[in-house]
C-alpha cells in the first residue's frame, strides 16, 4: 500500500497532509503575516508592559488537523493557533461531521 506525503501551499503558508490509510489522514499548517503595527517598545506610553508580546512571533500562525472517514461520512477535528501582538493571541478548535 503506498503512503503520500502531500506538501501544497497557501496564500497563508504551506500545509503537508499525510494519508495514514485511505479512513485517515492528519495534516500541519503554517504561516506568517507581516503586520504593520510593529511596535517594539516593552510598554505603552503610561509605562504598562505588554504581556506576552514577542515582536519576534507577531503574525505566526500555526495548526493541524485529524480527519477520519466512516464509511462514507466524515469526522474531522481541527485546531489553530494565531499570535496577534498586543492583542494577545487566538486559539481555535473546530470539530465538524460530513454526511
Amino acid at each position: 500500500m503506498a503512503r503520500r506525503i502531500e506538501a501544497r501551499g497557501r496564500p497563508s503558508g504551506p500545509e503537508v497532509n499525510y494519508n495514514f490509510t485511505p479512513a485517515y489522514s492528519a495534516a500541519l499548517r503554517m504561516g506568517f503575516s507581516f503586520q504593520t503595527d510593529k511596535y517594539t517598545a516593552k510598554h505603552d506610553q503610561f509605562g504598562y508592559e505588554y504581556y506576552g508580546d514577542n515582536s519576534t512571533l507577531r503574525g505566526l500562525s500555526f495548526g493541524g488537523s485529524i480527519q477520519r472517514n466512516f464509511g462514507g461520512k466524515l469526522f474531522r477535528f481541527d485546531y489553530a493557533y494565531r499570535n496577534k501582538g498586543r492583542l494577545s493571541a487566538d486559539n481555535f478548535f473546530t470539530v465538524s461531521f460530513g454526511f
